[in-house]
């Protein structure tokens, strides 16, 4: 951080920006590997790829939707503890931070893994409307999505 600023919480609206940011590149990134074990069945996103799967349980599918699952878990989580932003946040300006100390990779992986599940991920992001700005798997791991802005001593707040 630069002198003369301050971490605030970042808005929901660049929080939900660099989600849609980072859920393309890895629909990109994982789609593209699969589609080519499922040549007759192009699927058009991520969802799509593994409602798919999830038809035939084949060990095949098995291991493709457990590898989309960790793939998808690690892109986050591996970015966010290495950088405290995912390609998304990068974008968006805004980071993770811990309210503890140093971030660590379990912190990382429990805010994450709500990226799991649709559901999962809504009902976690409606708790951020109760508690003004912390999903709750934020508040699990003991973490929060910030944004660096620039503190003016005197100055009013509008």
């Amino acid at each position: 951080m630069k002198k003369g600023e301050v971490n605030v919480p970042a808005p929901l609206w660049k929080r939900a920006c660099a989600y849609v940011i980072d859920a393309l590149i890895v629909s990109v990134v994982i789609l593209f590997p699969l589609n080519r074990l499922y040549p007759q069945e192009q699927a058009a996103s991520l969802t799509e790829a593994m409602s798919m799967m999830q038809q035939g349980f084949t060990k095949t599918h098995i291991l493709a939707a457990l590898l989309v699952g960790i793939l998808t878990i690690l892109y986050w989580a591996v970015l966010e503890y290495k950088l405290n932003q995912t390609l998304g946040k990068m974008l968006m300006k805004i980071k993770v931070r811990s309210l503890n100390a140093q971030l660590t990779f379990k912190q990382c992986v429990v805010r994450n893994i709500t990226k799991l599940s649709f559901l999962l991920l809504l009902l976690d992001t409606l708790y951020t409307f109760k508690s003004g700005s912390q999903r709750f798997f934020d508040t699990l791991a003991q973490t929060q999505v910030v944004e660096a802005r620039t503190f003016q001593p005197g100055r009013k707040k509008r």
